[in-house]
């Protein structure tokens, strides 16, 4: 006598024998109405469709996974045009010195676009200063889900982001503020 606790489990009584309902039943072929005889699914064929299944929830890549940030398609800038000079000037915060001040020129003609940048660092005791020059272009670049543009300094590692005002803040690579106070560099 099969003795199985009623609040735990259904007792099926069925031609293989007595079983308990929460265990999956014998894989036996099993007569169908319509069609001759069905062999029911077994772990493989489950795991198959479970696979095919997820695969389908998949997406396309475009949803907002974890840890990233969506952009959107269009820019809200136009791109600067291809014959292009512009200056750019600002004092931005620094860790250990009184400030670095920024002056960046941007120019973009038929032999290319290329950048000069001079940076300042304001000290009581002692100012330093660096220059560089290299090849600049322009990407697209979001914060905040808003699309934006970004010039990148190839040769300095240097992303801004330029915004609506005309202004460009230092950013990093996932569009970021590298400055929580948002200091700017303004157009002149």
């Amino acid at each position: 006598m099969t003795r199985i606790n009623p609040w735990r489990a259904t007792v099926l009584r069925g031609a293989e024998g007595v079983y308990d309902a929460r265990m999956p039943p014998p894989l036996a072929p099993v007569r169908s109405r319509r069609s001759g005889p069905v062999v029911a699914a077994g772990p493989v064929s489950v795991l198959l469709v479970a696979s095919m299944l997820l695969a389908g929830c998949a997406g396309d890549g475009n949803g907002d996974a974890a840890g990233t940030t969506p952009v959107p398609a269009a820019p809200t800038l136009a791109p600067l045009p291809n014959e292009f000079e512009g200056d750019w000037r600002g004092v931005l915060p620094c860790t250990d010195c009184d400030g670095i001040e920024v002056e960046l020129t941007l120019r973009r003609d038929g032999d290319g676009a290329t950048f000069a940048l001079i940076e300042r660092y304001l000290a009581a005791d002692q100012s330093a200063e660096f220059r560089s020059e290299g090849a600049w272009q322009e990407a697209p670049c979001g914060r905040d889900g808003e699309a934006g543009l970004c010039v990148l300094l190839v040769d300095a590692g240097q992303r801004w982001r330029r915004d609506k005002d005309g202004s460009l803040q230092a950013v990093d690579a996932d569009g970021q503020p590298i400055d929580a106070d948002g200091a700017r560099l303004s157009r002149r």
